[in-house]
Parts: C-alpha cells; sequence; structure tokens
C-alpha cells in the first residue's frame, strides 16, 4: 500500500512515517517507480512505534523495544531482555512527573498570589470610592462637639 494509506492505517501521518524510515525503525519496500511500498508487517511496526512513543518512550528505546515487539495498542507486548531498558524508560517518565508535578505547584501559588494580592486591591479600592475624600486639611469635616 502506499504511504497515505499506511499512515492512515498506523494512526499516523505520512511525514511521520518519513521520519520512523529515516530514523532506521522502518523499512519499506519500493515499487519500480520509485515509490514505498508498505506491507502489513510495515504496517503493524508502524503502530508499535505510535503506541510506543505515545507511551513516552523516546526513539532510543523504540529502537531496543521494536525488534521483539508483538501485538498492537494495548496488548503490545515486549520480551523479557528489554525490561532493563523498559525500567530506564520508568525512571525518566516518573522523573517528568515529579517535575511537571512541582512546576504545576509552582504556578498554583503565583496563581494563589495574584489572588489573594487582587482582593486586597479591591477591598482597597471598594473602600476608598465609598469613603469621602479629603484633599487638604482645610477640607477635614469640624467637629461639631467642639
Amino acid at each position: 500500500m502506499k504511504i497515505t494509506e499506511a499512515a492512515v492505517e498506523a494512526g499516523t501521518s505520512p511525514r511521520m512515517l518519513r521520519y520512523y524510515e529515516a530514523e532506521g525503525l522502518l523499512s519499506p519496500g519500493r515499487g519500480i517507480n520509485g515509490y514505498r511500498e508498505y506491507g502489513t508487517d510495515d504496517v503493524a511496526a508502524a503502530r508499535r512505534i505510535v503506541a510506543l512513543s505515545g507511551a513516552g518512550l523516546t526513539l532510543a528505546a523504540i529502537r531496543v523495544v521494536l525488534p521483539c515487539a508483538t501485538g498492537d495498542g494495548e496488548s503490545l507486548r515486549a520480551c523479557p531482555q528489554v525490561a532493563p531498558e523498559l525500567r530506564r524508560q520508568l525512571t525518566g517518565i516518573r522523573a517528568q512527573i515529579e517535575a511537571l508535578s512541582d512546576s504545576a505547584d509552582a504556578v498554583q501559588r503565583y496563581l494563589d498570589g495574584l489572588t489573594s494580592r487582587a482582593g486586597r486591591v479591591e477591598t482597597r479600592q471598594a473602600r476608598s470610592s465609598s469613603a469621602p475624600r479629603f484633599d487638604s486639611v482645610a477640607a477635614l469635616p469640624r467637629s461639631t462637639s467642639g
């Protein structure tokens, strides 16, 4: 099948299929016209690449896992030999989650600071608009009890 059909079948774009080929992850055949020809094995491999990439694996890790990966999508299985690489990837993903969580906490603190500061400013503005304004001492009201 042509690249456009293969991309649809694999759940990606023709550009990504070309990229995977350039990275050595796919090797589609060529027709006599020079166009790429994707077989069912190529499409299955592309689906696995898409699934592994979607799981957060780097291309280097995919390169290690792909040769022994079987199945598709949610039923994708790896061979025991790649367990160390998958553990490394999992450690990296968990570190990214922790870093993102720290970033989210920092942004939340900034928002909380804005909210409390904005509340103080609004309160000050409300007080100043409802109270009489005196520009000089002469304009102060005089006491009648005197």
